[in-house]
């Protein structure tokens, strides 16, 4: 099986995918991370505004972040 002639693309990952995807050596070769690749900090802004009393809107749509193997280092190979 040739790798470079295969890509699997994912909506949403575990964040300590990231260097593997973004490393080309794996069949993943892309995805989306569903409320963003800072998902903790975004986490704890919104918590410490609810508990400080802070307006914040009712609806939160979560950033989408797309995280992407690098296929000028990929054809490069």
């Amino acid at each position: 099986m040739n790798i470079d002639e295969y890509g699997v693309f994912a909506g949403d990952m575990d964040p300590s995918m990231i260097p593997v995807v973004t490393s080309c050596e794996d069949p993943y070769k892309g995805f989306v991370a569903i409320g963003g690749t800072a998902l903790d900090v975004a986490t704890y802004e919104q918590i410490k505004k609810m508990l400080q009393g802070v307006e914040y809107p009712d609806i939160i749509n979560d950033q989408l972040d797309p995280i992407n193997c690098d296929f000028a280092a990929l054809a490069a190979k």
